[in-house]
């Protein structure tokens, strides 16, 4: 947990030094911003924890809804904070010795020539979303969108891994001795007797024994009970860029359920799959769609239950919300 008490103490410290070698600056940094552009006055009160104090049991559980969905506000936009006239532009230097001015020419050398790795993979990706929403992200959108993804943190790492090409299937087990089997589809090995080498492309969208044709119905079938919006034509460039989809007038928050089913629906695909190659347990195909509606409805229900502490007004209005997005 971030202390207030750095902020209140050692703020003006951490300026002068252009918060060179201090953890969580980013998260810092905002919160400063916060409070000088905040224009009532702001105190702070001690609470004691743990003592079934009604504020802390919300703090609590608010603080578990964040984790939860890792959601970011919009303060942990990195231009955003070091552009924002609220903080002191640049360090002082009396305040720097030598390791703080390492630090400092390091931290910008290594911005400065960091390579955009797997371009042709974002480019592609960044097609598709065009094709699907209208609109284009950027790279930035795409590799940092995970952030924002209401989904378990487990999943963000997951469509992190395979937007930058890094899903072990296929190829990535041809190269372990002792593993090699697990590079063919095992769906498609033990259903048809046939080795297909098991690539993206099959797993998600092609393999026709794992059950992802009824896991994308399924998504589907929930997409036009929501919205009047067209279902997207779904290929392995929407599925890499999904955390970036968005509309434009988007007052029903479509973008926000299409993102969900699309990382959802892989999801489920992907659980299917390690149970069946990994753990050499069956799976039918019915078993993928199942897995996807309860991944769904926990989703919601996690969602409902973190409004619960909120003021009545409130509370209202995020649960008009979920009902609004969802309807299985």
């Amino acid at each position: 947990m971030i202390s207030f008490k750095l902020i209140l103490t050692l703020s003006d410290k951490y300026e002068d030094l252009n918060w060179s070698g201090i953890q969580n600056s980013d998260l810092l940094k905002s919160i400063l911003i916060k409070l000088r552009t905040r224009t009532a006055r702001t105190s702070f009160k001690w609470v004691k924890g743990h003592e079934d104090n009604y504020g802390n049991n919300r703090a609590d559980a608010l603080a578990n809804a964040g984790r939860e969905n890792d959601s970011l506000m919009r303060t942990d936009e990195e231009k955003w904070i070091d552009d924002h006239p609220a903080l002191q532009d640049g360090a002082r230097l009396q305040a720097l010795d030598a390791r703080h001015t390492y630090d400092a020419l390091i931290r910008r050398h290594m911005k400065r020539i960091t390579p955009i790795l797997h371009q042709e993979k974002l480019d592609k990706a960044k097609d598709k979303v065009e094709e699907a929403t209208g609109l284009r992200p950027t790279n930035e959108k795409l590799l940092k969108g995970f952030r924002t993804l209401g989904v378990p943190l487990r999943l963000k790492d997951h469509m992190r891994n395979m937007l930058i090409g890094k899903i072990k299937c296929g190829s990535y087990w041809s190269k372990i001795p002792g593993y090699t089997d697990r590079a063919y589809c095992s769906f498609c090995k033990k259903k048809k007797a046939v080795e297909i080498t098991e690539s993206e492309q099959h797993m998600w969208l092609d393999c026709e024994n794992n059950g992802q044709s009824l896991a994308w119905e399924t998504a589907r079938k929930i997409w036009i009970k929501t919205t009047d919006r067209t279902w997207p034509t779904i290929s392995m460039g929407l599925i890499r860029g999904a955390a970036a989809l968005s509309f434009e007038y988007d007052y029903s928050k479509d973008s926000e359920r299409l993102r969900i089913l699309i990382s959802m629906t892989i999801w489920a695909i992907w659980k299917s799959r390690n149970k069946n190659s990994i753990n050499d347990q069956d799976v039918t195909t019915n078993e993928t769609r199942e897995a996807l509606k309860d991944l769904i409805q926990d989703l919601i229900r996690k969602g409902w239950n973190a409004t619960r502490f909120l003021e009545g007004s409130r509370r209202m209005i995020h649960q008009r919300a979920l009902q609004s997005l969802w309807v299985l």
